[in-house]
């Protein structure tokens, strides 16, 4: 990343065991557990019932084609605490229960929808009527909180890398010096889970051009990514660190430089002064505050 890259982003921030289960395809689970995994099943949205971070998982992996591959010849067990171990298993779990890459609409809602109202003869708003349809009134927090939890599992799993070099160990974890890749790769997790975020908004819903959704996302997943970084920043990072949703670090002392091409005086003050701010500005007040989940949520 130069000079430029930076001081843009700076800009920005200123405005595992063996398988004994077979199931046959479209095999029920028990009635509120999910097939795939085992934890509190949301619905049965893609053909079997599942928990709202394997329907984002199924959904985010047929929608993009991705694929996997299983280091361990396809027998890793696929349960509420290895559900992000593989990738590979999981995705053949989800086909193998019965869920459904054809039921996927690219307009889908991940989480329970609003009743549609049912018509009226027409008449004046009310003051709480002509609010606008963004407020969650009839949103249910827990589908956020839940929708927030799988998607940091998923940031765990997103492109893990271990390294011997540049590598520093705070609180029983490994994490990397970050790249531009590692900046990317936040960028694109922070449009994505803001979208998903967002789907739950009726008025979100209701825009039929695809502009004013990028033009809203554009502003939103930028505060969307910040709140993410500061939350693993305050929990997981030493003094001095600042974490990218992946785990990748920025860092003030000398050693840990953004990269090894970083070695002019204003690039190096540059990156200095860009971590600096994002500490004093979000990690210390969430610190000090000491925000809940619930709290980072809203």
């Amino acid at each position: 990343m130069t000079v430029l890259d930076l001081s843009l982003f700076c800009f920005v921030m200123s405005s595992e065991e063996p398988s004994t289960s077979s199931k046959p395809a479209g095999s029920r689970s028990p009635k509120g557990t999910c097939a795939v995994c085992g934890d509190v099943a949301n619905g049965r949205r893609y053909g079997a019932m599942s928990c709202l971070g394997c329907i984002v998982f199924f959904r985010r992996t047929c929608l993009r084609n991705m694929k996997y591959r299983c280091q361990r010849q396809g027998s890793c067990e696929i349960t509420t605490e290895t559900r992000c171990v593989c990738r590979s298993c999981r995705m053949k779990k989800c086909l193998d229960v019965g869920m459904n890459p054809e039921s996927i609409q690219i307009r889908d809602v991940i989480g329970p929808r609003r009743p549609r109202p049912q018509s009226r003869s027409p008449q004046l708003p009310s003051p709480s009527s002509s609010l606008p349809p963004s407020v969650p009134e009839a949103l249910n927090i827990r589908v956020f909180l839940e929708l927030q939890k799988n998607q940091r599992e998923q940031h765990r799993t997103e492109d893990e890398k271990k390294f011997t070099e540049g590598c520093v160990y705070m609180k029983n974890d490994y994490h990397h010096r970050a790249t531009s890749s590692d900046i990317n790769h936040s960028l694109k997790l922070a449009i994505d889970d803001s979208n998903d975020f967002a789907a739950h908004f009726q008025f979100f819903q209701n825009l039929t051009e695809p502009s004013q959704r990028k033009e809203i996302l554009a502003e939103y997943s930028i505060a969307f990514m910040l709140i993410d970084q500061t939350v693993k920043t305050v929990n997981e990072a030493d003094d001095g660190f600042w974490l990218l949703q992946n785990g990748s670090f920025l860092g003030l002392h000398p050693d840990f430089k953004f990269e090894e091409e970083m070695s002019d005086e204003e690039s190096e003050r540059c990156h200095f002064e860009f971590v600096t701010q994002l500490l004093s500005t979000l990690a210390a007040p969430f610190r000090r505050l000491k925000l809940s989940d619930f709290e980072s949520t809203l």
